[in-house]
C-alpha cells in the first residue's frame, strides 16, 4: 500500500496555467468562433461514432469464425473421445486426452480473447455517444434533437450518477457472456471426463469382483455350516492352504512384475531424471528497476507480497526518514525457484496486479488503484480484475487537466490545515513544557494549598490585601494552566462579560465595583461555595473536545484536538490525534496514516494525489505488467519442454507400462495391502472384493465359533461407508448376512453398469450434467445473441441515419 507522507513546512505543488490567445474578425456576428468549434466537435464525435460502428462490424466477423472455431473443436472432441475409447493402452489414452485438454484450453482462450474485444468496442461506442451528446448540447438547437436522444438511450442506457438503466448495448453484452460460458461449460464437459469412461468399466469389473468373492465366502459358510464340529480344525488347515495358495501366487506375480519393471528401468531413470528436473531450485526471476513514478508503490505491493524479509527488502528500496517514500536501489532478484515451485514469483506479480492481501484487509496493485481512482472520478467498473481497456485509459487521460485542477485547489486546504495542525501541537508542546505537570501533580498541588489555606482563614482574617494575594497565585497558575486546557473558573463581571476569575480585582464591601473588580464579600462567598475543581480546573488535564468550533478559552489542546479531527477525520479524543514525526529539528506526517473519514483535507488531497498518479501512470503499470507475465510464462514453457521429453520417452514403452500397471492391479485384488506404482490409473476401492481379505475374515469366524461354542463374533464390511463393523451370532446368522451382503453386491454391480449405460446412451457424467442440457443452452444463448444483435444493429442504422440528417442542416 502507498505510504503518502509529505513534509509540511516544504510541500509543493505543480500547477497549470492555460493561456487563450487569438483575434476576432469583428465583421462576423458575435459568437459565429463557438458555433463553428461546437460543429467541428459534433463532426469529430460523429466520426468517432462511425469508426466505432466499423469496428463492431469486425468483431462480429472475428466472433462468427470464433463460433465456426468452436463447432470444429466440438467435433474434434468427439472424435479424440471415440479413439480414446479405442485405445489399447492407458499411455495413448493419456495422449488423446492431453491433446484434448489442449484443444479446448485454447479455444477458451480465443473465447475470452473476442469477449475483450467486444468489451472493448462496446466502451468505444459508449464514449463516442456521450462525446456525441456532449457535442450536441454546444452545438445551435436542432430538430432531431429528442429522436436522436430516444435512439441514443434505447442503446446506450441512461446514466443518472451512480444510477444506470440498461440499454440494447447492455443486453447484448450480458447475452455475449451468456454464451460464452455455455461454451465454456460444454468445453468442461468434453476436456473434464479424463478416463471416465475407464473408471466406469473399472468399477464394473470391481463391483464383478467383490460379488465373486463375497459368493464365494457365502460358499465357504455354507459348507462350513453343514461340517460337524469335530471337523472344524481340519477346515481352518484347508483355509490356511487357500491363504498360502493366494499368497503364492501373489509372491509370483511380484516377481513378475519386479522382471517387467526392470527391462523398463532405464526408460524409467531417464523419466525420473527429466522430473527431477522441475525441482531442481536453479530458477530465478527478477523484477529489475522500474520507473521512478513507480517506485514506491511498487514498495508497497511487495511489502504486501512478504516474498522479501525485511534484510532483502531494505537490499532493493531505500526509504527516505524525511517523507518515507521509497524508491528502487537494485534489481528485485528472486532465486532459488523450481518449476514446480515459483509460488515466489507469481505472488509478487499477482500483487502488483490485483490481489487481496490479508495484512491490510483490502485488495492492493494497480489495477485496484486505477479501479479506486475510476470509482472516484467516474463510476463503478464492471471487469474490476483485468487491466483497464484502451477506452477506459482514454476517458481517464482525457480528465487529467480537470483532476490538475481540483488537486491544486485540494492541495491549497490541506496545506492550510497541515500548517494549523503543526503549529498547534508545536503550541501544545510548548505550553505542557511549560506547564510541567502532565501527569505529575505537583504544579496543581502548589495552588490547591494556597486555596485551601485561604478558605480556612477566619472571616476577620479573609481580607482585601490576601484575597488580591490569592488572585495573583492563581494567575500565576491559570496562565499556565489555560495555554494547556483553558480549564480554570470563568465569572462574568459587572458589564456581564465573561472573564477569568484570576483577571478579578477585588474591593471593600464599601466600594461600588467597576469593570473587573468585586467586592471581598462576593469573592469570598464564591471561594466558599465553589470546589477547587471548578476554580482549578480537574486535576486532569482536559483531552476531549465536545464543540465543533473553538472558543476564546480553549486552551492547546482543544486546538490540536479541532486541527487533527479537521485534517486527518480522527475523533475529538486527545489519544486519537496523530502527531508528527520528528526528524533532526524538523517534523513531518507520519508514515501510514489512515484518514478517519473520506471529508478531511488529508484524505482529500491525498486520493487527489493517487488517482492522478494512476492515471498518469497507468500505461508503464500496463507495460511492467506484460513484462512480468511474459517472464512468468518462459517458466511453463520450459516445463512444456519437460513434458514433452517425458511423453516421448513414455510413448517407448507404454504398452509395457501398461501390462505391468494391470499386473499390479490383479496382485491387488488377491491382497488389498499390496501396493501400486505411482501413476498406475487402476485401484481397488472394496477391500471386500479381495481374496487375501475375505480368506482371513472366514477364518476369524471360525476360530470364534470352535473358542465360542458354535457362536461366532465376525466382522463385517459395509462397502457402501467403507468401515467395518464387529458382529456376535450364530453360523446362520453369518450366512444371512453374508446373502445380504451378496445383495448389496449384486446392486453395486447394476449401479456401475447403470452409471456407464448413462453415460453412453444419455451422455450424464458423474457430475449429473447431460451434453444434450450443455448443447441446448448455447442454442438458446445463440437465438438470443442474434435477436439483441438485431436490435442493436438496427438501432445503430437508425442513429447513423439521424446524425447524417442531421450534419446535413
Amino acid at each position: 500500500m502507498r505510504k503518502w507522507t509529505y513534509l509540511v513546512a516544504a510541500l509543493l505543488v505543480g500547477g497549470a496555467t492555460t493561456t487563450f490567445t487569438g483575434c476576432i474578425d469583428n465583421d462576423e456576428p458575435a459568437g459565429i468562433e463557438q458555433l463553428r468549434g461546437a460543429k467541428a466537435e459534433f463532426i469529430k464525435a460523429k466520426a468517432a461514432f462511425e469508426d466505432a460502428l466499423t469496428q463492431i462490424q469486425l468483431v462480429k466477423v472475428e466472433r462468427e469464425q470464433v463460433a465456426l472455431e468452436a463447432d470444429k473443436v466440438a467435433l474434434d472432441l468427439q472424435k479424440l473421445n471415440l479413439e480414446k475409447e479405442q485405445a489399447s493402452t492407458a499411455w495413448l489414452k493419456d495422449s488423446l486426452q492431453a491433446r484434448q485438454d489442449t484443444l479446448a484450453a485454447a479455444l477458451k482462450e480465443q473465447l475470452l480473447a473476442i469477449q475483450k474485444k467486444e468489451a472493448d468496442t462496446n466502451a468505444d461506442l459508449q464514449a463516442s455517444l456521450a462525446a456525441l451528446e456532449v457535442a450536441m448540447v454546444t452545438a445551435k438547437d436542432e430538430a432531431f434533437g429528442e429522436a436522436i436522444k430516444d435512439v441514443k438511450e434505447a442503446l446506450a442506457g441512461i446514466t443518472e450518477g451512480e444510477s444506470h438503466t440498461y440499454g440494447a448495448l447492455d443486453y447484448l453484452k450480458n447475452s455475449n457472456a451468456r454464451l460464452l460460458k455455455a461454451k465454456s461449460d460444454l468445453l468442461d464437459f468434453l476436456s473434464d471426463n479424463k478416463y471416465l469412461e475407464d473408471k466406469l468399466n473399472a468399477g464394473i469389473d470391481e463391483a464383478k469382483a467383490a460379488l465373486a468373492t463375497q459368493e464365494k465366502v457365502l460358499e465357504d459358510m455354507k459348507t462350513f455350516a453343514a461340517t460337524p464340529t469335530s471337523e472344524w480344525n481340519t477346515k481352518l488347515a484347508e483355509i490356511s492352504k487357500q491363504i498360502a495358495a493366494v499368497n503364492a501366487d501373489v509372491v509370483a506375480k511380484s516377481e513378475a512384475i519386479a522382471k517387467q519393471t526392470a527391462e523398463i528401468q532405464p526408460v524409467l531413470a531417464d523419466i525420473e531424471r527429466e522430473n527431477a528436473k522441475l525441482d531442481t531450485k536453479d530458477k530465478s526471476f527478477t523484477i529489475p528497476v522500474v520507473d521512478a513514478a513507480l517506485q514506491n508503490d511498487l514498495a508497497g505491493f511487495v511489502q504486501e507480497s512478504s516474498v522479501l524479509t525485511s534484510d532483502e527488502f531494505n537490499k532493493v528500496f531505500k526509504r527516505d526518514g524525511a517523507t518515507g517514500e521509497y524508491t528502487m536501489i537494485a534489481d528485485l532478484n528472486l532465486s532459488g525457484l523450481s518449476l514446480n515451485n515459483y509460488y515466489e514469483a507469481t505472488s509478487v506479480v499477482s500483487y502488483i496486479r490485483s490481489a487481496y492481501s490479508s495484512s491490510s484487509s483490502q485488495n492492493v496493485g494497480y489495477i485496484q488503484l486505477f479501479n479506486n481512482a475510476y470509482e472516484r472520478v467516474f463510476s463503478y467498473r464492471n471487469n474490476s480484475s483485468i487491466q483497464p481497456t484502451d477506452a477506459e485509459i482514454a476517458k481517464a487521460k482525457g480528465e487529467l487537466a480537470r483532476m490538475a485542477i481540483d488537486k491544486a485547489d485540494k492541495y491549497a486546504i490541506f496545506q492550510k490545515d497541515s500548517t494549523a495542525w503543526m503549529d498547534s501541537y508545536l503550541a501544545y508542546m510548548t505550553a505542557l513544557t511549560n506547564y510541567k505537570n502532565y501527569q505529575q501533580t505537583t504544579t496543581y498541588d502548589a495552588i490547591v494549598a494556597k486555596v485551601d489555606a485561604y478558605r480556612a482563614l477566619a472571616s476577620a482574617e479573609q481580607t482585601k490585601d490576601k484575597a488580591n494575594a490569592l488572585i495573583a497565585d492563581l494567575k500565576a497558575y491559570g496562565l499556565l494552566r489555560d495555554a494547556v486546557d483553558g480549564a480554570t473558573q470563568k465569572v462574568y463581571n459587572v458589564d456581564n462579560k465573561e472573564i477569568r476569575l484570576y483577571n478579578v480585582v477585588v474591593i471593600d464591601d464599601s466600594g461600588t465595583p467597576a469593570g473587573n473588580q468585586m467586592t471581598l464579600s462576593i469573592f469570598n462567598s464564591h471561594i466558599q461555595r465553589n470546589d477547587n475543581s471548578q476554580i482549578l480546573g480537574n486535576q486532569q488535564l482536559a483531552t476531549s473536545l465536545y464543540n465543533s468550533t473553538l472558543s476564546d478559552f480553549d486552551g492547546a489542546i482543544q486546538r490540536l484536538i479541532l486541527a487533527s479531527n479537521t485534517l486527518f477525520g480522527t475523533y475529538k479524543e486527545l489519544k486519537y490525534i496523530i502527531e508528527p514525526k520528528k526528524v533532526g529539528d524538523k517534523y513531518y506526517l507520519p508514515e501510514d496514516v489512515e484518514a478517519g473519514n473520506h471529508t478531511c483535507s488529508y484524505y482529500l488531497y491525498t486520493t487527489a494525489m493517487k488517482d492522478v498518479a494512476i492515471f498518469t501512470n497507468i500505461e508503464k503499470w500496463i507495460a511492467l505488467d506484460n513484462s512480468l507475465t511474459a517472464d512468468l510464462e518462459k517458466f511453463d514453457d520450459a516445463k512444456k519442454t519437460i513434458a514433452d521429453n517425458v511423453a516421448t520417452l513414455q510413448a517407448g514403452i507404454a504398452d509395457k507400462q501398461d501390462a505391468i500397471w494391470k499386473a499390479e492391479l490383479e496382485r491387488q485384488l488377491l491382497d488389498y495391502n499390496q501396493s501400486l506404482s505411482s501413476g498406475n490409473p487402476y485401484s481397488v476401492s472394496n477391500p471386500s472384493a479381495c481374496q487375501i481379505q475375505a480368506l482371513n475374515s472366514l477364518m476369524t469366524t471360525i476360530k470364534n465359533a470352535i473358542t465360542n461354542g458354535g457362536q461366532v463374533t465376525y466382522v463385517t464390511y459395509d462397502p457402501v461407508n467403507h468401515k467395518f463393523e464387529r458382529v456376535e451370532g450364530t453360523i446362520e446368522k453369518l450366512i444371512s448376512d453374508q446373502e445380504s451382503k451378496i445383495a448389496t453386491a449384486k446392486d453395486a454391480v447394476a449401479t456401475a453398469e447403470g452409471k456407464l449405460e448413462a453415460y453412453q446412451t444419455l451422455g450424464k457424467d458423474d457430475k449429473s450434467r447431460f451434453e444434450s442440457d450443455l448443447q441446448a443452452a448455447i442454442t438458446n444463448a445463440e437465438q438470443e445473441v442474434a435477436f439483441i444483435q438485431a436490435e442493436v444493429d438496427r438501432l445503430n442504422a437508425t442513429l447513423k441515419k439521424l446524425l447524417d440528417a442531421y450534419a446535413a442542416e
